[in-house]
């Protein structure tokens, strides 16, 4: 068994980081177990599968060393029972509001002020007051600052500390998927500046810059050979220095939109990029569709399942099993929560509707939803490619060198660059 004090303080927070993940999805299947048990009625198969690819997912994100180890020792082992300090927990919603309205008749950035938009997406204070002395550095961000009223191009960022890795280790954090949130709070030392007010590739430059500073260049990754035909895996390390920001030439006007002529009728359309605040919105309702979807899809599957329960070359044994199955899966079906039954996603009109902020010097929103709605269609695949191919950014795309036992050679991949990165260390 390996001794504690051999282990450096990464390989500590990594195993602890691991323990924790574990010890959540250890609870998550738990509980399922007592669900059977009361209602006696069994966990679909799928769902058991995706906990248990879940657990292997996270599991790939770790070195196999940490792996190893955290069989071998229990949370408590590599830290004292954790203690969030009072400046990290989070702050009510509503006490933010008023500084949310003054963030936004400063006009420091492009602030998305509409009710119906910010209703069920919360987002919360974890900044802390920075001594004079804080270590920074003035990072230049790919949007030039043209995506804003501003127009800030640079930004003062902090680096990561030791008070920063308390939360970097916080598995509460990760469960709530709100630990880049966090940092960025802590980080961005422009406190008129709010990291859900930038638009996506600024945030994802700070968080690199971040990551690489704090932990170094070098990040262990679990790659697919997209040549195997058997989906050969394999470990590897991504060199985050390598890593590009796009090229960004457009000019913003004075509230941070561009201009757009479509071909065809020539109208003139004024857009945005959206906000990390609004892409978390649009991401939301994406899910929606795609949840209504796969309930289409299953009512159909129970229709079909049904008619199939009344044919006459099924046994008595046969159709009792059928409908134990039918009535399974209308439990899970009427289980699936939607917004509307329309037979059909809403998902490329709803993003245009979003960045759209001007048809031929009209700004009215239901004019904007009806011009979507009725919009030629060359007219909006030329829009969205034209915002697509010019979103600034960072570009992900790395090459990964295959083993030798694998054939050598190289291969371009897109890095998941996700909220791991803290704590998957080389």
């Amino acid at each position: 068994m390996p001794k504690k004090n051999n282990m450096t303080e990464l390989e500590k927070k990594q195993i602890a980081m691991l323990l924790a993940n574990n010890k959540m999805l250890e609870e998550t299947k738990k509980q399922m177990e007592e669900h059977e048990k009361l209602t006696n009625k069994p966990i679909p198969n799928d769902v058991k599968e995706l906990v248990n690819n879940l657990s292997q997912s996270i599991n790939d994100k770790f070195p196999a060393n940490i792996i190893q180890n955290a069989k071998e020792f229990s949370y408590e082992d590599i830290f004292p029972p954790y203690q969030e300090k009072k400046q990290y927990e989070i702050k009510d919603k509503n006490i933010m509001t008023s500084n949310y309205n003054n963030y936004a008749n400063n006009n420091d950035i492009n602030y998305y002020n509409s009710k119906e938009d910010n209703d069920d997406i919360d987002y919360y204070d974890f900044r802390e007051d920075n001594d004079d002395d804080v270590a920074y550095d003035v990072l230049t961000l790919p949007s030039l600052g043209q995506c804003y009223k501003n127009k800030k191009s640079k930004i003062k960022v902090a680096y990561l500390t030791t008070s920063d890795e308390d939360l970097i280790t916080s598995p509460n954090l990760y469960k709530d998927g709100k630990i880049i949130d966090v940092l960025l709070s802590r980080k961005i030392l422009d406190k008129n500046i709010k990291p859900e007010d930038l638009v996506k590739g600024d945030r994802d430059a700070i968080t690199l810059w971040l990551r690489i500073t704090g932990y170094g260049k070098d990040l262990p990754i679990r790659v697919t050979d997209p040549e195997s035909e058997t989906g050969e895996s394999f470990d590897s390390v991504a060199d985050l220095t390598a890593i590009k920001i796009k090229d960004f030439n457009l000019i913003g006007d004075e509230n941070g939109y561009f201009e757009f002529i479509t071909p065809i009728k020539n109208d003139k359309i004024k857009f945005k990029f959206l906000t990390y605040k609004e892409l978390k919105k649009y991401e939301k309702i994406i899910k929606n569709e795609n949840t209504k979807i796969n309930k289409i899809r299953l009512g159909d599957t129970i229709s079909n399942l049904e008619r199939l329960s009344k044919n006459e070359i099924l046994n008595e044994s046969d159709i009792k099993n059928l409908n134990k199955m039918i009535q399974d899966l209308k439990v899970i079906y009427n289980k699936m929560q939607i917004t509307d039954n329309a037979a059909y996603t809403k998902i490329i009109t709803t993003g245009l509707i979003m960045q759209i902020v001007e048809v031929n010097g009209n700004t009215d929103r239901q004019y904007i939803k009806k011009y979507v709605n009725n919009m030629n269609t060359r007219d909006s695949y030329e829009l969205r490619k034209y915002i697509n191919d010019n979103e600034p950014g960072v570009d992900f795309t790395i090459t990964v060198k295959r083993p030798e036992n694998l054939g050598g050679g190289s291969f371009k991949t897109f890095l998941d660059f996700d909220e791991y990165v803290f704590i998957n260390i080389a």
